[in-house]
């Protein structure tokens, strides 16, 4: 009987184990909002010049809203260690990480108007492209390679363009 219980346990957690792996996604947004699910995901923008609102939920993930330009893209980490790229060459996005340790990937630029940045908020790692006038999309990748960490400065125009 004590084996019969112990192969029924070994089975039943080897099911949760499977489906909590089975439910992790990855995926291109093809609603307005997006929701990503409670594990791990990759999560891609949609092609063109739409805004997304992409809700990233539980788990470590990687959303990648680099794609399109000129689009004002509205991301959120949610729960987990989330690394958040709306680099994607232009200043209208605005991204939050939430409760974790996330990487908020932002465009930079300055000229005669001043500084110009993608809103950010909750984010305890805020990069830029190494080439701060934006990356226009090139900077899908889940290491921050390539990026450098915003300045005191840059970081307070982040936070007061967020709304």
């Amino acid at each position: 009987m004590r084996k019969i219980l112990l192969v029924a346990v070994a089975v039943a957690m080897l099911t949760v184990g499977i489906a909590g792996i089975a439910a992790a996604k990855t995926f291109v947004c093809q609603t307005v909002p997006c929701e990503g699910t409670n594990n791990p995901d990759q999560i891609g923008e949609r092609n063109g010049r739409s805004q997304d609102i992409i809700r990233a939920n539980g788990g470590d993930d990687f959303v990648n809203a680099d794609r399109a330009s000129r689009d004002a893209d509205r991301v959120q980490g949610n729960n987990g260690d989330d690394v958040l790229d709306v680099g994607d060459g232009d200043v209208r996005d605005h991204v939050s990480g939430g409760p974790g340790f996330d990487t908020c990937i932002v465009d930079v630029s300055s000229g005669s108007s001043g500084l110009n940045i993608d809103g950010l908020r909750s984010c305890e790692d805020p990069r830029a492209s190494d080439e701060s006038e934006g990356s226009n999309g090139q900077s899908s990748s889940t290491t921050t390679e390539g990026l450098r960490p915003l300045t005191a400065e840059e970081l307070a125009a982040a936070e007061a363009n967020y709304r």
